[in-house]
C-alpha cells in the first residue's frame, strides 16, 4: 500500500490510499458472493441466483459499499499512528475500485489546529469604565419620579411638555369650516408636529379655552410626523395673505392642557417606590450601589472580551474554516429555528465563534503551561454560590454535580476564571473613564 500526504497552507489535510488488487485479495469478489448467498429474488431459489443477474442489477452497490468499508478500515488503522490529527469532519472519497482493480481513495479532513503561546502576561488593553457620582442617583431618582407623576388640568400658558385636547378643524382663508369636513378630537403632544409641518411653534403656549388657527403644510392624513421641519409663526398663521397653495389652515380649540405633577422627593416617596427603602438618604444609597453593581457586572464582561480579543491577537495559529463552518452547521440544526439560510448563518455568527474557539484552545494551553488546577475549596464554594443562586439546599447542589459531565462543566468554569484572573491581574489596563450613561449605552453595543 503506497499513501501520500499533502498539507494545504489553510491547514487541511488530504491523505491519499493506494492499496494494490493483490493486497486487496478476493474481498470484493466475496462481497458479491455473500450478497448472492443471501439475496432474496423473485423466481430463484435463495442463493441460486446467477452471478450474472447479481452484478447487473445490484453489482455496483455491493462493490461501492464494500469498497469504503476496506477504505474506512485503511483509514482508521492508518490515523492510529499517523501524526496529524483530525480536527473537524472526516471526507472519504473512492478515487479507482473494482472486481478487478486497484483501491485508490482520499481521505479529507482539517487538521486539529497546533496552538503555540507567545505571549499571555502583559497584555496591553483600553477598557471603558465609569464610577457613580451625585447626578447619576439624582437622575435615577427623577426617572422614578417621572414614572409616578399624575396628569392634572391647569390654565397656565401650554409649554413643550405638555399634553392637549383639541377640537381640530380644516377652515378656508375666511375661517369657516370646509363643507362636509368634520370636526376631530384630538389628544396632542408636543414634539412631532402632528397636524403637519410647523404645528408645535404655532401651538405653543395656548391655554385652555382658547381657538388659534394655524397654517402647516401638510403630509399625508391628519396626524403625521413628518421628517422636515417648517416653521409658521402664529402671525402668519392668522393673517390670509400668507396662505399658499400646499398648505392647510387649521382652526384649534383647546379644550384641555394638562401636565405632569412630579411627587416631592421625601421619605414618603422612597417608602413608595420601594418599602424596603426606609428614607431617601436609604434610597440614594441603595440606587448607588446598584448603578455601581451593574457598572461592574458590564466592566468585567468589558474586561473579558477584551483580555480574549488581545490573547488571540497575541497568540495567532492555523484554523481551517471548515472546522468552525461544521460546528455552526451542527449548532444550527440544533437549534430551535434551523430554517433559515445555512450559510448566511455561518457568515454571521463566524467571527464570533471563532474567537471564542481560539480561547478555549489557549485557554487550555495556559492552563497546562501554569499547571492549574481546581482546589477543594474553590470547588465547595461555587456549590455555595449555586445554592444561593437557584435557592436549592447546598446539598442537592452536590448531589446534581457528582454527574462527572456536570462535575466537568463545573471546573472547566473555575478554570476560566483563574486563566482570566491570571491574565487580568498581569496585565497593562488603561481605563477610558465616561459617564454612566455613554458607559452603559456603549457596554450594550
Amino acid at each position: 500500500m503506497n499513501i501520500e500526504t499533502e498539507i494545504s497552507a489553510d491547514g487541511q489535510a488530504t491523505i491519499t490510499f493506494d492499496v494494490s488488487k493483490d493486497e486487496l485479495g478476493n474481498r470484493l469478489p466475496e462481497a458479491l458472493e455473500y450478497f448472492r448467498s443471501h439475496a432474496k429474488i423473485p423466481g430463484f431459489r435463495p442463493g441460486k441466483v446467477p452471478m450474472s443477474i447479481i452484478k447487473k442489477r445490484y453489482g455496483d452497490d455491493v462493490v461501492t459499499e464494500k469498497a469504503e468499508e476496506i477504505a474506512r478500515e485503511y483509514m482508521i488503522e492508518s490515523l492510529k499512528t499517523e501524526e496529524l490529527k483530525p480536527g473537524g469532519r472526516i471526507t472519504l472519497n473512492l478515487l479507482k475500485y473494482g472486481l478487478d482493480s486497484d483501491l485508490k481513495f482520499a481521505v479529507i479532513f482539517p487538521i486539529q489546529p497546533t496552538v503555540e503561546l507567545f505571549k499571555y502576561k502583559g497584555l496591553s488593553i483600553s477598557i471603558n469604565s465609569a464610577e457613580v457620582i451625585d447626578a447619576d442617583v439624582d437622575s435615577e431618582i427623577e426617572a422614578f419620579r417621572k414614572d409616578h407623576a399624575v396628569l392634572i388640568s391647569v390654565d397656565t400658558p401650554a409649554t413643550a411638555e405638555a399634553k392637549l385636547a383639541l377640537k381640530v378643524v380644516e377652515v378656508d382663508p375666511s375661517g369657516l369650516p370646509l363643507i362636509n369636513v368634520e370636526t376631530k378630537e384630538v389628544e396632542f403632544t408636543f414634539g412631532t408636529d402632528m397636524l403637519g409641518v410647523g404645528t408645535d411653534e404655532q401651538i405653543l403656549g395656548v391655554r385652555a379655552g382658547e381657538t388659534r388657527r394655524i397654517v402647516v403644510r401638510k403630509v399625508g392624513g391628519l396626524i403625521q410626523t413628518p421628517q422636515q421641519t417648517k416653521i409658521i409663526s402664529p402671525s402668519g398663521a392668522s393673517n390670509p395673505a400668507n396662505f399658499t397653495a400646499g398648505e392647510t389652515l387649521y382652526s384649534v380649540e383647546v379644550s384641555q392642557v394638562e401636565i405632569h405633577e412630579l411627587p416631592a422627593v421625601d421619605d414618603e416617596f422612597a417608602k413608595k417606590i420601594d418599602p424596603n427603602f426606609s428614607s431617601m438618604d436609604d434610597m440614594r444609597q441603595i440606587i448607588k450601589i446598584r448603578i455601581s453593581g451593574l457598572i461592574a457586572f458590564s466592566y468585567q464582561k468589558l474586561l473579558r472580551s477584551g483580555l480574549i480579543a488581545k490573547l488571540v491577537e497575541e497568540n495567532p495559529f492555523t484554523i481551517h474554516h471548515s472546522i468552525i463552518d461544521n460546528f455552526l452547521e451542527e449548532s444550527m440544526e440544533k437549534g430551535k429555528d434551523n430554517k433559515g439560510d445555512l450559510q448566511e448563518y455561518i457568515d454571521k455568527n463566524r467571527p464570533e465563534f471563532e474567537q471564542e474557539y481560539r480561547w478555549i484552545l489557549l485557554r487550555s494551553k495556559i492552563i497546562e503551561a501554569e499547571n492549574l488546577i481546581p482546589v477543594e475549596e474553590e470547588i465547595e464554594t461555587e456549590y455555595v454560590q449555586i445554592s444561593r443562586q437557584s435557592e436549592l439546599p447546598v446539598e442537592k447542589v452536590r448531589e446534581h454535580y457528582q454527574d462527572k459531565e456536570h462535575q466537568q462543566g463545573l471546573i472547566d468554569t473555575i478554570l476560566e476564571r483563574k486563566v482570566l484572573r491570571l491574565l487580568a491581574d498581569s496585565a497593562i489596563i488603561d481605563k477610558r473613564s465616561m459617564s454612566v450613561y455613554e458607559f452603559l449605552q456603549a457596554a450594550r453595543s
